[in-house]
């Protein structure tokens, strides 16, 4: 399922934006690793398709909703990536069903 929705986003922002196929698998395997853990991504190996990927930054919202996610950026293609995880328990799907809307 994770891989099905990294994969139908990256379609999509092909399709708009022009992408490569070099940075839809980057993108891919990037939306994979986002479930690795907080403490994983600025230690993890890059390789591949990821070969020089540089983590910089870990996106953690602490206990209250559980958002999860990083930051990098890959030299090769001078791309910015901002990767987060999606929902992987209950405690998140509450967190995704709570919408308040507001006007603007």
């Amino acid at each position: 399922m994770k891989f099905t929705i990294a994969t139908l986003v990256g379609a999509l922002v092909a399709c708009t934006n022009g992408y490569s196929d070099a940075d839809l698998k980057a993108s891919l395997h990037l939306s994979a690793l986002a479930y690795c853990g907080i403490g994983k991504y600025l230690n993890l190996q890059y390789t591949g398709d990821l070969q020089g990927f540089v983590a910089t930054k870990v996106i953690y919202s602490g206990l209250i909703d559980d958002t999860e996610g990083f930051i990098g950026y890959l030299p090769s293609t001078k791309s910015i990536y901002v990767v987060f995880r999606g929902s992987s328990n209950i405690q998140d799907f509450v967190t995704d069903i709570g919408i308040i809307r507001v006007d603007w």
